[in-house]
């Protein structure tokens, strides 16, 4: 959407940015803080940092907001402190949520419902907001009351839609703490009995491949006799190898069974 010349903020209409960021799972906020910014410094003659802003919404709003509220007619806005309440609402929606995402981080169906539940509380709070910057656009402004978006605009929509939405199937097979201690509990239990087993195969390989090396030292090799013991006496020491290697390699399969598992119901 093209912006006036000297326009002390970023216009566009409150529907278009109430469902962008919906859809966009939050990820339009950040454009538009940016471009409220950026269109602040412009406005004023001077630097505003307007990506840094964004980056730290949640506490540069209380200023941006406030310029915003001080701007607007006084036909439109009776009470200038009412930038308050979206400015307060927007820390206090990110800091619930931080909280709720460890507090229910073994449940993440609700950190889901939780997460959503903030999205449209702040986009509502964004369109609020809009709305009252639209009261400070000129008449050759009409456009704003269009549902339509610029390409830097979609690009942020559809990286916050691709983003968020295609991660819900990753959520809704993440298992429960309570299955990870179950699962850790007898992956240990396993792998102790066969360390055990593990341990006992190998000492009894060390001893019996000992033994064969001192034999063969004086295992006379013209004797067709003792040669064909020696090589028979060697089955054994392979058998004994044999089972301790897939021991072994059962040992890392569960391994990786184990850590497969922990992300996946």
């Amino acid at each position: 959407m093209k912006q006036l010349k000297q326009s002390p903020f970023f216009y566009q209409s409150a529907i278009t940015v109430l469902i962008a960021n919906i859809f966009s799972a939050n990820t339009y906020s950040f454009y538009w803080f940016y471009k409220q910014w950026k269109m602040v410094g412009l406005h004023e003659g001077v630097k505003t940092h307007p990506i840094i802003a964004a980056i730290f919404s949640e506490f540069t709003g209380f200023v941006l907001f406030k310029k915003i509220w001080r701007a607007a007619p006084s036909s439109k806005v009776k009470n200038r402190h009412l930038y308050l309440i979206p400015a307060i609402l927007f820390l206090l929606v990110a800091t619930i949520v931080l909280i709720l995402s460890f507090v229910f981080l073994d449940q993440p169906l609700t950190v889901l419902a939780f997460s959503f539940g903030a999205i449209l509380i702040n986009s509502v709070l964004y369109a609020w907001v809009q709305q009252v910057i639209n009261t400070t656009a000129p008449k050759e402004a009409e456009s704003i009351h269009k549902l339509q978006l610029t390409p830097p605009e979609i690009v942020f929509f559809v990286i916050g839609f691709i983003g968020f939405f295609s991660n819900i199937p990753a959520l809704l097979l993440l298992p429960s703490s309570d299955t990870i201690m179950q699962r850790t509990e007898n992956f240990q239990k396993t792998t102790d009995l066969l360390q055990v087993r593990y341990d006992k195969l190998d000492a009894e390989f060390t001893k019996c491949n000992d033994m064969l090396r001192t034999r063969y030292e004086m295992l006379d090799t013209t004797s067709q006799v003792a040669v064909d013991a020696y090589n028979k006496d060697i089955e054994p020491c392979q058998e004994i190898m044999k089972e301790r290697d897939a021991v072994g390699n059962k040992m890392l399969s569960l391994s990786a069974q184990f850590f497969r598992g922990l992300f996946i119901k």
